[in-house]
């Protein structure tokens, strides 16, 4: 199934946390490792507090 995929400007952890505020640190990495994104987050210089410009990528 294809979907839309979108970066809201901010950090990677805001846009994963979407205002939810009582989220663990584990609990986000947990999100990212279920998504396949845990090991490209990683590799970024800030991880989760690497800052995104906003981003629409519609699929074909």
């Amino acid at each position: 199934m294809l979907q839309d995929v979108f970066l809201f400007s901010g950090d990677i952890r805001s846009n994963i946390l979407l205002c939810k505020e009582d989220v663990t640190d584990e609990e986000v990495w947990e999100a990212c490792h279920y998504v396949n994104a845990d090991v490209f987050i990683s590799k970024l210089e800030k991880g989760l507090d690497e800052v995104v410009l906003l981003i629409r990528r519609r699929s074909c």
